[in-house]
């Protein structure tokens, strides 16, 4: 079952655990910076349960042009169960625009299945590399991937991507 995560919810350091779990320091907010975001009326922190287990967590910002999946995880118990699968298939029939993802470049086996999980799902690997802006103040850009769907991406959709919604969703460097 689909939550959307509020600060004062019980199951928000699970939530952040298995962010933290999932996805290394450069790549994640700090607990006071995600908990600032959640404000942002385009920001949708989400989380999954089955039972009274959170198995994933899946946070996007919707804006009128695109989706942008910020950060999505399987809990380590639950992965190669068919349950991210099953919540990122759902999570597509319920967009009607495109959506667009960070992952990273493909350098070893791990990246290389992330990829593959999503191209299985209909997502398209853009070839060129991707700066994501830091996430705070001294960290610097992490060369990442981009992946969309339905389509790949074009230039128009990259530069509206970068130009018109960094600053809202990394506001710290923009």
């Amino acid at each position: 079952m689909k939550h959307t995560l509020e600060t004062q919810d019980s199951h928000f350091e699970t939530v952040l655990d298995i962010l933290s779990q999932s996805f290394p320091l450069e790549e994640r907010r700090d607990k006071d910076c995600f908990i600032t975001v959640m404000e942002e009326d385009c920001f949708y922190p989400c989380y999954y349960q089955i039972g009274e287990k959170v198995v994933a967590i899946l946070f996007y910002w919707r804006f009128k042009e695109l989706c942008y999946i910020e950060h999505f995880a399987v809990g380590k118990k639950f992965r190669g169960s068919g349950i991210g699968e099953s919540i990122l298939q759902q999570f597509i029939d319920e967009m009607d625009i495109p959506i667009v993802l960070e992952v990273e470049k493909p350098i070893d086996m791990n990246h290389w299945r992330r990829i593959s999980f999503y191209e299985r799902n209909g997502f398209y690997l853009l070839k060129q590399g991707y700066l994501q802006p830091a996430y705070r103040l001294g960290d610097k850009k992490v060369m990442l991937s981009l992946m969309s769907y339905p389509l790949p991406l074009d230039n128009s959709l990259i530069n509206e991507f970068v130009t018109k919604y960094h600053p809202i969703i990394y506001p710290i460097l923009e």
